[in-house]
């Protein structure tokens, strides 16, 4: 079982945000971050490890100025989430000539805002992932052929986000009739997460 405690004070902690006319503006503000971590990996059997993480953190800029170059900034630090866990276990044995193992984890990370203006837009949505792989290790330990997916159910979720829009952050609707509802270039660009991906590796030990 390991555990950490933090806390960073920093200053001028700088940041990135796009501008309401397309320019991109530079911030910086005395900050904090503290927050708690858990890990353990445990062996329930000769054959099967399991292991687990869990992660707290808070944060907040100390001399917070709402408007920057008529951009509004938000109080909370971009992609932040307050809560992260994993949870997973590799299970082995034995075969022909060698070993096979299976591994699998599922990480969660809570929603959070994906950019320095806090768009309730483009904010990234509970991230569910699960990974996993199955590997054949043979030649005495000196091969390890795996095959694997990352994102193995295609959750969606936002990861970045620019806010061209202009218009209040905090807004959960493009409304063009609100009052300044846009007087920047009106639109807001989201990156999505890395979707299912599969991979197939090769490892040989020399």
């Amino acid at each position: 079982l390991n555990y950490t405690a933090f806390y960073y004070d920093y200053k001028d902690f700088f940041s990135t945000a796009t501008g309401q006319t397309g320019n991109f503006i530079v911030f910086t503000s005395d900050a904090e971050f503290y927050g708690l971590e858990f890990e353990s990996t445990v062996r329930l059997t000769d054959q099967f490890d399991a292991f687990a993480a869990l992660g707290w953190e808070q944060g907040s800029y100390k001399d917070f100025d709402p408007v920057i170059f008529g951009t509004s900034i938000g109080e909370e630090p971009q992609r932040m989430p307050e809560w992260t866990a994993k949870l997973g276990g590799t299970y082995k044995w034995p075969v022909a000539n060698g070993e096979m193992r299976f591994t699998a984890d599922y990480q969660f990370l809570e929603d959070h805002f994906t950019n320095l203006q806090n768009s309730e837009l483009a904010r990234s949505g509970d991230v569910s992932v699960v990974n996993a792989s199955l590997g054949y290790e043979f030649g005495d330990g000196q091969y390890l052929a795996t095959l694997g997916c990352r994102n193995c159910f295609n959750d969606e979720y936002i990861s970045q986000s620019l806010d061209f829009s202009g218009m209040d952050p905090r807004s959960t609707a493009l409304d063009p009739t609100a009052p300044n509802a846009f007087n920047g270039l009106s639109f807001l660009t989201v990156y999505a997460g890395p979707p299912r991906e599969w991979l197939l590796t090769m490892k040989v030990k020399f």
